[in-house]
This record gives structure tokens, C-alpha cells and sequence, in this order.
């Protein structure tokens, strides 16, 4: 069993000065999937060493996450340019207006449909012939 260390949240760390090994703290979420990393500033240039530390903390709980990062769509893609070029967002829903590589799971992305819209048309959906 993983036990949360995610007592007391410590501010943001400066990307900058963060140049020795293990500079970030990686919190396992489960015991197989899925880890909440602490003591990085996304809104900064990432230090190479902190970059190696986040695509290994990625390869070996296959989810990351990071609590408090506002990032807007252009620093959200030049994050994930740090780890291969980003495609677009969704191919059958769609994607943010003037941002494909940006996916939105708000709650309320949808809001500006008609009412009664269907997201898939009915004659590509699961058709068997």
C-alpha cells in the first residue's frame, strides 16, 4: 500500500536554481498508475535535470500531475513540447478554437452547441455492415 506524503504543500520551487538530482518531490497516487509531482514551476523554463526527473517520473507512473500550474494554452503546448511534439487535441471531438494540439475537459466546453447537437453523426457511429 502507497501512503500519501501530500500532508503539507510547500510553495513552488524556481526552475532556475533547481540544478542537483532529485529536485523535484514525486508523491505515488496508487501503488501502480499514476503520481502528483511537487516542486516544479511550469510557468518557468524547465532546468535539463528537473526535465530528465519529470519524463522518469512519466515512463514509471504513466500519468503526472501537477497541482496549481495556471498555464494558458501557449505555455501549456511549450510544455508539452519538452516531451515530443504534441498532436492535435482530439480527432473525432475537436479541439480549443486556434489551439489543435489543446483537448478541453472543462466541464463546460460544450456550452456553445445547440441544444440537441449530436457530437457524432449518426451514420459514422458504430455501423455494422
Amino acid at each position: 500500500m502507497v501512503t500519501s506524503t501530500l500532508q503539507k504543500r510547500t510553495p513552488r520551487a524556481s526552475n532556475i536554481t533547481a540544478a542537483s538530482p532529485n529536485s523535484i518531490a514525486v508523491h505515488p497516487l496508487t501503488g501502480h498508475i499514476g503520481a502528483e509531482i511537487e516542486g516544479v514551476n511550469l510557468e518557468e523554463p524547465l532546468h535539463p535535470l528537473v526535465l530528465e526527473e519529470l519524463k522518469a517520473a512519466l515512463l514509471k507512473w504513466k500519468v503526472i500531475f501537477f497541482r496549481d500550474q495556471a498555464l494558458s494554452h501557449e505555455e501549456h503546448i511549450a510544455f508539452a513540447k519538452a516531451f515530443g511534439e504534441p498532436t492535435v487535441g482530439h480527432p473525432v471531438f475537436g479541439f480549443v478554437e486556434r489551439y489543435p494540439q489543446i483537448y478541453s475537459v472543462a466541464r463546460d466546453r460544450l456550452k456553445g452547441r445547440a441544444e440537441g447537437e449530436q457530437v457524432i453523426p449518426l451514420g459514422l457511429a458504430f455501423t455494422r455492415t
